[in-house]
């Protein structure tokens, strides 16, 4: 079924003023959704998407393409004033995501093993847990909220962001230093170091 099909018609290259919500309607495409939403929100989460395609460019509020089939965000809205959500899809990488969220993004419950290609600026709380994470390398350089990275398979992500937000200057050596003093975790130390701990 595609968006075209829904009770909203065929919206093509317009502009619709309001929030759209098409969730759970077993979607497979986005063909027939407006250009730009003013005044509300893109909801098209808990469908079948494969694909962005022909989702709006724009939307003055929140976007919610959640719970769908997704492997990458590539065709997404780049003008978003609300949150982005697009957890709990199949998302291997964060390709195609605006460059600035005004309010939070959510892609937590997805298979990523990389933050490459996140948002550069996130003003509300920056969501990515439950996925393969193993680096905070390629974080957003800033989040005005939380950064929530539990359950991933390097559980120091959010201290790891704090310290390298806090001490922008510090050597490779020198953090890892001090991540060892924050978490006590032997990983951190050269590894000639962390034989003296194996008993």
């Amino acid at each position: 079924m595609k968006f075209k099909d829904t009770i909203y018609g065929d919206l093509t290259d317009k502009i619709f003023v309001g929030s759209i919500n098409v969730s759970g309607m077993e979607l497979t495409s986005l063909d027939g959704s407006p250009k730009i939403v003013i005044n509300g929100n893109f909801d098209c989460s808990y469908n079948l998407l494969t694909s962005l395609v022909d989702s709006p460019e724009i939307i003055r509020g929140h976007f919610n393409c959640s719970s769908n089939k997704l492997s990458t965000l590539e065709y997404s809205p780049q003008e978003i004033d609300g949150s982005y959500m697009c957890y709990d899809n199949q998302l291997v990488s964060l390709k195609g995501s605006p460059r600035e969220i005004k309010s939070g993004f959510f892609c937590g419950m997805n298979q990523l093993t990389s933050l490459e290609y996140s948002p550069t600026k996130i003003d509300g709380n920056f969501n990515a847990s439950t996925n393969q994470i193993t680096t905070i390398k390629y974080a957003p350089s800033k989040i005005g909220g939380r950064f929530f990275c539990s359950d991933n398979p390097n559980p120091y992500l959010e201290e790891e962001y704090k310290a390298k937000q806090e001490n922008p200057d510090l050597s490779d050596d020198e953090f890892n230093q001090l991540m060892y003093e924050i978490t006590e975790c032997t990983d951190y130390l050269p590894v000639d170091a962390q034989e003296m701990f194996i008993f």
